[in-house]
């Protein structure tokens, strides 16, 4: 979720268990383990883990005293939190604040909306044409503003469409963009998203001239499976020739995450995507389940929103968490489409605030060729959401992990669609416990 804020409610209150009344956190997560009356429990907003045995854990969600060494232990891993204390509150408070946040800006720019694939999911509007000079000068000089303020940290991420179909465009951009931010002092780093098919030797040296740090890929099968779902458009196959190209990013020192589309036909596809690059370095693997959208033929195949617990019921928990718990958020982490220091420039100079509404009509917010152009119903869209009061996740005892989700997806189909961290903590938690092998607090 990018930059968040960590958050505790027992700063600065030492002792303050044995001062004040106490009640169980409304994030905890409990959880039987292997060991016999052994219990995990687990705070979804700091991180803490605690094993219990079944009288203990009664009493904590009794709001009972486990005696007052537990009590400020448990209080200082924000287990047990003041009773007058409203959670909901301070965590409201904590999110709207690091929503405007300006020190860390996001910024996405697709500089082509044009594509030589025709994958059969894709949701996004093909439009043909590459970014004119003009729109070119217009984004640098939006960075410039935004660098010489208040922002110290800049994140730039290629997408398209197809960035390196205009690959001369996105060298140029990103070297202007470093001299901006090497004189206004703003560290930056750039990533790109890309089908992978066109990063030859020598494209990957572009790449290199401008520090791309980190590139994703998507493959999403084997060969064969591949070649049907992600295809030039032609028809031709791309499987070996991106797969030579993830091999040669990575010996380059390039990070690359290769993102495996699966949908209720390729379910087998993780497996065989890890077998191919098992041992390679700099590379990183997962799954991504594909969405049904209001504009995708490739609906019939997918897991609907009550469906995703049957797609994640068949990883194991390295897939999402190679590190266990360490993989998690423990912090305030809204949504790059949620933040005020975020936005996503289309070829025409158009912004917008989520992937999903680039190309398509009424959905930016303005432009960087106007400053006074504003599509104020669509900044409240994701700017004016308040997680917290929506059904299904105020009450949630996992809402610190993912803050009400996609925003995009709830409007678009009127519900959630949970991430992995509700399927797998409590498993992650059980393996922590199990090991301790003993059932002290951890």
């Amino acid at each position: 979720m990018g930059e968040c804020q960590k958050l505790s409610f027992a700063d600065g209150e030492k002792d303050h268990a044995a001062r004040r009344p106490l009640k169980p956190s409304r994030f905890l997560v409990s959880s039987e383990t292997s060991q016999a009356g052994t219990w995990a429990v687990f705070s979804t907003l700091t991180g803490a883990v605690s094993a219990m045995t079944s009288e203990e854990l009664e009493k904590l969600f009794e709001g009972s005293s486990l005696g007052v060494e537990a009590d400020e232990a448990l209080f200082d891993d924000g287990m047990l939190v003041p009773k007058d204390l409203d959670e909901i509150a301070l965590l409201r408070r904590a999110y709207q604040n690091v929503k405007r946040g300006e020190e860390a800006y996001q910024l996405m720019i697709c500089p082509t909306l044009e594509c030589n694939f025709r994958c059969p999911y894709c949701y996004e509007t093909r439009v043909p044409g590459f970014m004119a000079p003009d729109v070119q000068d217009a984004v640098v000089d939006f960075v410039n503003r935004k660098t010489s303020d208040k922002t110290n940290r800049l994140s730039v991420t290629w997408y398209g469409g197809e960035p390196t179909l205009c690959l001369k465009i996105v060298i140029s951009i990103s070297e202007r963009i470093a001299s901006i931010c090497s004189a206004n002092k703003c560290d930056v780093n750039f990533g790109m998203i890309t089908n992978g098919y066109s990063l030859d030797d020598e494209a990957i040296k572009q790449l290199a001239k401008v520090h791309m740090s980190t590139v994703q890929i998507t493959l999403d099968g084997g060969r064969e499976t591949h070649n049907k779902r992600r295809h030039l458009v032609n028809g031709g196959g791309t499987f070996d020739k991106i797969v030579e190209n993830v091999i040669r990013l990575s010996k380059a020192g390039v990070f690359v995450k290769v993102r495996v589309n699966v949908d209720k036909t390729n379910l087998e596809s993780f497996e065989k995507v890890c077998s191919v690059f098992a041992n390679q370095k700099n590379v990183r693997i997962y799954p991504s389940i594909v969405t049904s959208s209001s504009n995708s033929a490739h609906c019939a195949s997918c897991f609907g929103h009550g469906e995703h617990n049957l797609f994640y019921s068949h990883f194991e928990n390295e897939v999402f968490f190679p590190d266990g718990l360490d993989d998690l958020d423990y912090g305030i982490g809204p949504c790059r489409a949620e933040r005020e220091a975020s936005a996503i420039i289309g070829p025409d100079g158009l912004v917008y605030k989520c992937l999903n509404d680039v190309g398509r009509p009424n959905m930016h917010i303005g432009t960087i060729l106007d400053d006074d152009e504003v599509n104020p119903q669509v900044a409240a869209l994701y700017l004016g959401r308040d997680p917290f009061t929506e059904p299904e996740c105020s009450a949630c005892e996992y809402l610190p992990q993912c803050y009400g989700g996609c925003i995009w997806e709830y409007h678009d189909k009127g519900t959630h669609a949970c991430p992995p961290e509700k399927y797998y903590i409590k498993s992650l938690v059980n393996d922590v416990v199990n090991e301790s092998q003993g059932g002290d607090s951890i």
